[in-house]
């Protein structure tokens, strides 16, 4: 049984839908701090020019120490704000009105059920998208799990920690986390689980224009805008590949 452990973010990258894709489980780190230079409530896409833009959820303000699942959504967070952003930005994009459509249905969906919480939001636009392209994703919150009476010293022994509770023997991480990890990697083979690094290898998926260059590790959003939903699962299974790393 393989594991992600991951923060709930805004409509995320591809990589992030390749994890889930390619693991058994996933489980939610909504129980940690909060940073607001990360993916929580913002993500990128392209410009009409092909430069990089943000589509973000407006949040209330918060304490620097507050936890991810306590942040809140802003009243002046406008949904028909962010698709407006999208659709003036994707203008002329070959699928740009189905990715309309699949906004419009995933955000009222999930700002319903998330009732004002952003952490809520993420999952719910996440399981949305999984559902539409067939992804299984078998998700659990460490929230929802005691380990204040654990002697967890470091966010390395909180992953461990939390491949115990889900029982798992590997455990799926991307490669931006193996510098932090690497000092203490011998705590997973202590504890037999075995690590894999991902490595995403961004192939290009938009057509050639002189006046754009592609980009990557952006949103979801941005491929759906070009490419049919159909297509996005074999485009996750032939850019993931893994590394062993301990």
């Amino acid at each position: 049984m393989k594991l992600v452990i991951t923060q709930p973010n805004f409509v995320p990258w591809l990589g992030y839908f390749a994890q889930i894709h390619h693991s058994s489980k996933i489980c939610f780190l909504d129980n940690v701090q909060y940073n607001r230079r990360e993916w929580q409530n913002r993500n990128r896409i392209t410009s009409r020019t092909g430069k990089v833009s943000y589509i973000t959820a407006n949040i209330k303000k918060a304490k620097r120490n507050s936890l991810i699942n306590t942040i809140e959504l802003s009243e002046n967070f406008y949904l028909e704000k962010l698709l407006n952003k999208v659709r003036e930005n994707y203008y002329g994009s070959k699928f740009s009105k189905e990715l309309i459509s699949y906004l419009e249905e995933g955000f009222r969906n999930a700002l319903k059920e998330s009732n004002g919480n952003l952490s809520k939001l993420n999952v719910e636009l996440i399981k949305y998208f999984c559902l539409l392209t067939d992804i299984k994703l078998n998700y659990s919150l460490a929230s929802c799990f005691d380990q204040n009476s654990k002697n967890i010293k470091t966010p390395t022994e909180n992953l461990i920690e939390i491949c115990k509770i889900h029982k798992v023997d590997e455990y799926l991480s991307s490669i931006g986390a193996k510098e932090y990890m690497l000092p203490e990697i011998q705590k997973f083979n202590n504890s037999k689980i075995k690590v894999y690094w991902q490595i995403f290898n961004h192939s290009k998926y938009t057509e050639a224009d002189r006046k754009k260059k592609f980009l990557s590790h952006l949103s979801i959003v941005d491929y759906l805008a070009h490419n049919s939903i159909d297509s996005l699962k074999g485009y996750l299974e032939s850019c993931h590949s893994e590394i062993e790393g301990n």
